[in-house]
């Protein structure tokens, strides 16, 4: 799909409702994503006619590629530092804006691990574009996390080996937030979020 950063690759699944009849969520991977997205299996089951999942990936494109200077702690450092310059205008994730839906929907956004941070960054600057935040294990800046505003579902297990369980505290006090804790060991997304993505966004 073209950008204004160049073209990145995508896939898409689901939809052909009618318009104002559907629902478009996008996702986005982690750092290390390669060969098969990290939400194919998510997408697989989430997708349908009335909701369409697209997933993009950042790291076919160099412009849109993650950088180790968009961790959260990298980014907290150098901006302490006064080393990174910041734009109010613009951010680096306004490539999401050209794979929008037409008819200027507002889109379901997901993000695992680095993606998660990319969503935060962009729900943030854009909360009207923004309906819903799915998050998994995002690697956010607390001053990130603290400006969402949008509703928001946050699952984490308390066995991450990367992204650590106690990370979650950069979300508290928000009220938009639902928590849903893991105990498995890992860092990914699992198949089985998609029940628990399904349940949250139809309210159960």
């Amino acid at each position: 799909v073209s950008t204004r950063l160049g073209a990145v690759s995508l896939r898409s699944y689901g939809g052909g409702a009618p318009p104002g009849a559907s629902e478009t969520m996008i996702a986005l991977p982690g750092m290390a994503a390669l060969g098969e997205p990290d939400w194919h299996a998510v997408a697989s089951s989430l997708a349908s006619k009335s909701l369409r999942v697209l997933l993009p990936l950042p790291h076919s494109n160099a412009k849109t590629a993650p950088s180790v200077f968009e961790f959260a702690v990298a980014k907290t450092v150098t901006g302490l530092c006064g080393l990174l310059a910041s734009n109010a205008d613009t951010i680096r994730e306004d490539w999401l804006l050209d794979i929008m839906p037409d008819d200027g929907s507002k889109v379901i956004l997901a993000g695992f691990s680095w993606g998660g941070g990319a969503a935060c960054r962009f729900a943030a600057r854009y909360p009207e574009k923004v309906s819903k935040l799915v998050l998994v294990s995002p690697d956010v800046q607390h001053m990130v996390a603290q400006k969402v505003s949008v509703p928001t579902l946050l699952i984490w297990s308390t066995r991450d080996p990367i992204n650590p369980y106690f990370w979650t505290r950069r979300f508290r006090g928000l009220g938009n937030i639902t928590l849903q804790t893991t105990d498995t060991f890992g860092h990914e997304v699992r198949a089985d979020h998609s029940d628990r993505i399904r349940k949250w966004l139809v309210g159960e």
